[in-house]
């Protein structure tokens, strides 16, 4: 049997989010839109083969409802209106009955250039975009979440934010309180539609720096207001309140810790440049933004394996 012509084929090494191969059995029932790019990622919760048959349902149990309530009155089991238990009866089988046999679902894609989540309702056919994020409407990704260990699994609370240059918000993925096993985030969970997009984006701005990597030699990423750290070819450049100070990879160590980041020098030594301190250069990771694609910088171009602190 043929798929309908809208539904989407994944090419050769598209994932889900989690970075798991596609299965047969998912149905993407809608194409991702162009505006995105070549597609890495993607995530359905269709099934081939499953059906909108929640009308038929519904009306059926409805009509169940209704006999049942009918014969009541007739057999004088119940007292009251002649009306009102028959509706009340068909209505009490109808709800339940709409809410196993409805028919929702979701795709989500990720791409070069962007993300898309689109969802259907009714039917198949009746698809409507959800969410469509072109990355080069954005600047900066601020990320910071919570990994709780619980009795029997995780409890999980997470925020992506994408904001434009001026700091509005562009795109957010986020949930309070999920629950996870002990095997991580479901695949259902929005978590891992945030981290591949996180890992997209990041690439994205790896391919923009390098603009400025051969215009400056280095590409620039704000730690926060007055504090930066720059990533050229062997070498960092730390920036504190209006100081810079260089230094050769093979002079430096990186540590990082829960939630933080600290560089230092393997001799233990102050710079004259005095940005980096004796005790070294510490800083919150959790406010800066683009965390991940200075960890992408930092390892192509110093070649840096961090150690966990």
């Amino acid at each position: 049997m043929q798929p309908p012509a809208a539904q989407w084929q994944p090419t050769t090494g598209v994932t889900d989010h989690q970075g798991k191969p596609l299965l047969p059995e998912q149905d993407f029932f809608a194409p991702p839109p162009p505006e995105i790019g070549e597609v890495v990622s993607a995530w359905t919760s269709l099934v081939r083969g499953k059906s909108s048959w929640g009308a038929y349902v519904v009306t059926g149990a409805a009509l169940a409802g209704l006999l049942a309530g009918a014969g009541l009155v007739e057999k004088g089991l119940v007292s009251g209106s002649r009306y009102l238990w028959p509706i009340f009866s068909a209505a009490a089988a109808a709800l339940p009955a709409w809410w196993f046999a409805r028919f929702s679902h979701r795709v989500s894609y990720v791409g070069t250039q962007g993300v898309a989540v689109l969802r259907c309702s009714g039917s198949r056919e009746a698809v409507k975009t959800e969410t469509l994020f072109v990355f080069r409407d954005a600047k900066a990704l601020k990320m910071n979440e919570l990994i709780q260990d619980m009795l029997l699994g995780f409890d999980a609370t997470y925020n992506f934010i994408w904001t434009d240059a001026e700091g509005r918000e562009k795109f957010k993925i986020r949930h309070m309180s999920e629950d996870w096993l002990r095997s991580g985030p479901p695949a259902r969970s929005d978590y891992n539609l945030a981290r591949s997009a996180e890992l997209s984006w990041s690439r994205y701005l790896m391919e923009l720096g390098r603009e400025g990597l051969a215009q400056n030699g280095w590409m620039e990423f704000k730690i926060k207001d007055g504090e930066f750290v720059r990533v050229g070819q062997g070498f960092l450049e730390l920036g504190r309140s209006g100081r810079t100070e260089r230094l050769k990879s093979e002079e430096l160590s990186i540590f990082r810790g829960t939630g933080a980041l600290r560089i230092a020098r393997k001799d233990d030594t102050q710079g004259a440049g005095g940005v980096l301190e004796k005790d070294g250069f510490d800083f919150e990771t959790a406010p800066m933004p683009n965390l991940m694609a200075f960890l992408l910088a930092l390892k192509s171009l110093t070649d840096f394996n961090l150690t966990d602190a």
